[in-house]
């Protein structure tokens, strides 16, 4: 049974999904399916298996690789995980890659082959098309403030860079929202901070 899944297209007419294949013990494992513009499936019966194992996988996402794969992420005991799936379904990293310890990311494209992944918790990091954390096993911090979720959207800036906006500062007045900040902070494709140690407040 499939629980939960993703679709992207694949710039030829087709797409890639992952989903969450649950299995008759409750488990529940994360696989990749690729499908072409005419609606023949390509990658065998079952799809590729990206993470299989007796913990539980689940919360699958996906971003284009820009060579016909894809990088699938997802959550089980480690936090968020990664892994890529290239053009003919082959696994190119030897090891899934481990992310981050929170469960509540957005990801995104970086134009290169690799992804960019941003944590409610202010860190932003980035791999590349063979599984390198580029700025550091860490990342980078681009605000020292709790998020307010789910207000976190990113997308590449164009230059290998990335374009955080996020909310902040939210107040609440008899169990409505009353009030909220907006802000938005450019990190370069070197993982640099680029508007300031002050991230740019848009609703001043």
């Amino acid at each position: 049974m499939v629980s939960q899944h993703k679709v992207l297209n694949d710039g030829s007419g087709g797409g890639i999904i992952v989903f969450e294949q649950v299995t008759p013990s409750t488990d529940s494992d994360i696989y990749v399916q690729k499908v072409d513009a005419e609606g023949d499936i390509l990658w065998g019966p079952d799809g590729v298996p990206i993470c299989v194992g007796p913990s539980h996988q689940y919360s699958p996402r996906i971003v284009a690789d820009g060579a016909g794969g894809a990088i699938s992420f997802w959550v089980d005991e480690r936090g968020v995980c990664a892994q890529r799936v290239d053009a003919d379904g082959h696994k190119p990293w030897n090891e899934d890659v481990p992310l981050c310890d929170s469960t509540y990311v957005r990801i995104a494209s970086d134009g290169s082959g690799g992804a960019f992944c941003v944590s409610y918790d202010g860190v932003a990091k980035r791999l590349d098309a063979t599984g390198t954390k580029l700025w550091g096993s860490d990342g980078i911090t681009f605000t020292p403030q709790p998020i307010h979720e789910p207000g976190l959207v990113l997308v590449p800036d164009g230059c290998g860079g990335l374009l955080i906006s996020w909310a902040e500062d939210v107040k609440w007045r008899h169990y409505e929202i009353s009030n909220v900040s907006y802000y938005v902070q450019r990190v370069d494709a070197e993982g640099n901070v680029v508007w300031g140690d002050e991230e740019i407040l848009l609703n001043p």
